[in-house]
């Protein structure tokens, strides 16, 4: 009986440890598996710190620069690429970041006789690291409210949305609605950044910031001395579309007056207008810090079914000593037109405006079209009292003064807009800022010989990032 109990408790005993055994792998494969993630959570912790480090090491050099000139905080704008991933955050965790800004403006048009509040921008953004080599980043613009505002006058888009391959940092490749390096400014627009609260006039006409384009290329860095930086962008997009030229008919004597405007021909983010492709780039060079010199463009055909192209090129500069900055930009845009193939939609215009059929042949035949614009700002900036403010030891007030020329048809006299503006800010941090500007406006008419007396606003404004 004994003999029988003991053979029984054996098998059992077998049975456990060969269930045991059997168990031993998974329970080992699980622990491994477990401590695996754990260890890969923690290097994607440490891969986005040393991204930030990076960062903020390329910020301490500017910083350093600036300090020994007189200057406490840095600026935003240097050897900066676009895209997200280099802005302040709010948050940061394992493989992700979150941040944005908000600004509100206030304005006073003294010969309107108006005044008003605006809430102009509401923009989150969001960097994703991937991988240590494949990004994403995005912003998504609320402005006025969103659509959804009392009275429907607000939109919500998306002003960035790029996913990145990094090969080496002189070598990345980009896709999705890319911010368009036309020009520093359409880069480098956010309203924390920028000194006064209205954008350049150039930067509104002829590069129309913000110009968001859906398409693909690379970008990157090098260094072409321990000292100097040298960036680049270059995509193929879809392009400007037909809505550049407009016609503007008076009824009464059937005059056609094309007009040209870039700003409203930015394209689709969901199809193409054309088979063709635009291609636009930048190249800046930086000697050294706190000098930086850039050139770009963008070209293509914009037009439905001609091949008339749309070429706006752009140069732009920033110099900063000390305490003084002293930035500016120009640009150009050059359209060609096809006038057999414009003539129906000037047909369709002038029908439109119930002018008399029988005239258009004539009318059109007279018609003068613009083919080209131009325009450029100077800003000059200078810091002074850091630190003045009890309690904010990082703050520094800067005082701006920018003039703006703008040619809207530089085929012709007139057709011109002057804007003077002269400002102060004070930032607590660099990242935010009160500002406060004084503006004069002259504009001289198409057909004009001498511009009109100046209007006046003042106009303020906060604006941070979070």
């Amino acid at each position: 009986m004994s003999r029988r109990v003991s053979l029984a408790l054996l098998a059992v005993v077998c049975c456990s440890v060969a269930a045991l055994a059997a168990q031993t792998p998974d329970t080992l494969t699980d622990s491994t598996a477990r401590r695996l993630a754990q260890l890969t959570r923690e290097l994607d912790v440490l891969r986005l710190e040393v991204r930030r480090q990076g960062d903020l090491l390329e910020r301490r050099d500017v910083a350093a620069m600036h300090e020994e000139q007189g200057r406490a905080a840095p600026d935003q704008r240097f050897r900066r690429l676009s895209g997200i991933g280099s802005r302040p955050f709010v948050y940061r965790g394992a493989n992700a970041a979150v941040g944005g800004y908000v600004d509100l403006e206030f304005a006073r048009d003294f010969d309107a006789g108006t005044t008003t509040f605006t809430q102009h921008r509401l923009i989150p953004f969001i960097f994703a690291e991937i991988s240590d080599r494949l990004h994403f980043g995005t912003e998504i613009e609320i402005e006025y409210g969103g659509p959804q505002s009392p009275t429907r006058d607000g939109e919500i888009k998306v002003e960035f949305a790029a996913f990145d391959v990094t090969l080496s940092e002189a070598i990345r490749f980009r896709a999705g609605a890319l911010l368009s390096p036309l020009g520093k400014f359409n880069l480098i627009h956010d309203s924390p950044v920028n000194d006064l609260t209205d954008r350049p006039l150039v930067d509104n006409r002829i590069i129309p910031t913000t110009l968001t384009e859906a398409g693909a290329g690379f970008f990157g860095r090098v260094y072409p001395s321990a000292g100097s930086a040298l960036t680049y962008e270059a995509y193929v997009v879809n392009g400007f579309n037909n809505s550049v030229l407009s016609y503007g008919v008076n009824a009464g004597t059937g005059a056609i007056t094309p007009a040209m405007n870039v700003r409203s021909a930015r394209g689709s983010l969901r199809t193409d207008n054309n088979a063709a492709k635009s291609l636009v780039g930048r190249v800046a060079f930086s000697p050294l810090l706190g000098v930086e010199l850039g050139v770009s463009a963008h070209t293509g055909r914009y037009a439905d079914a001609s091949a008339s192209g749309l070429t706006v090129a752009a140069f732009d500069a920033i110099v900063a000593r000390g305490r003084w900055e002293l930035m500016g930009e120009f640009a150009t845009a050059s359209l060609e037109v096809d006038r057999a193939a414009e003539e129906p939609r000037a047909r369709q215009a002038f029908v439109a405006a119930g002018a008399d059929p029988a005239l258009f042949a004539a009318a059109y035949a007279t018609a003068a079209f613009t083919t080209a614009q131009r325009g450029a700002y100077v800003q000059l900036n200078y810091h002074f009292l850091q630190g003045a403010v009890g309690g904010f030891p990082n703050s520094t007030f800067t005082g701006v003064i920018r003039a703006e020329y703008l040619d809207l048809d530089a085929d012709r006299d007139a057709n011109v807009q002057q804007r003077l503006s002269v400002g102060m800010n004070w930032r607590p941090l660099e990242q935010s800022a009160i500002k406060l500007d004084y503006q004069w406006n002259w504009t001289t008419p198409a057909g004009a010989t001498t511009s009109a007396p100046p209007t006046n606003r003042l106009v303020a404004s906060v604006a941070t990032y979070f």
